[in-house]
């Protein structure tokens, strides 16, 4: 019987504050996960809104680089055409003024520069997309 008494007197001992403060301390630690759940749903909803804005302004600067490189090969194109024009007019006044020697001269200018051009263009072009290729 002594051992029940013992018993007893230790269960009069234990008070139940300890378990409530337990509780509540899991109650708090719940609050705060809830809370931080919150927090991690709202920073991937603005990533999300970010992300979404980021695309939408980058489309339209590929849309102004594609309206200046239109632009640019316009009048790249106008250039070249009028520099041809103006080049086949000169030969034709070459010719009705029966100037041979300076038409003959002139096109093989006309060969030099034309070869040269062609090749620095194909260098050009090939420097292009080693560079693209090197960025990728």
């Amino acid at each position: 019987m002594s051992g029940q008494r013992v018993s007893n007197i230790a269960v009069k001992k234990l008070k139940p504050e300890p378990s409530e403060k337990i509780i509540e301390f899991e109650m708090r630690e719940i609050m705060l996960k809830e809370k931080e759940v919150e927090l991690q749903k709202k920073e991937s909803d603005n990533n999300f809104h970010y992300a979404k804005e980021s695309l939408k302004y980058q489309l339209e600067d590929y849309k102004d680089i594609r309206k200046q490189e239109t632009t640019k090969k316009r009048m790249t194109l106008l250039v070249v055409f009028i520099s041809v024009f103006m080049f086949f007019t000169f030969l034709m006044a070459a010719m009705f003024l029966d100037k041979d020697e300076i038409l003959a001269d002139i096109i093989k200018v006309a060969g030099y520069v034309f070869g040269g051009g062609i090749t620095g263009y194909g260098l050009g072009v090939q420097n292009k997309r080693d560079r693209d290729k090197q960025a990728v």
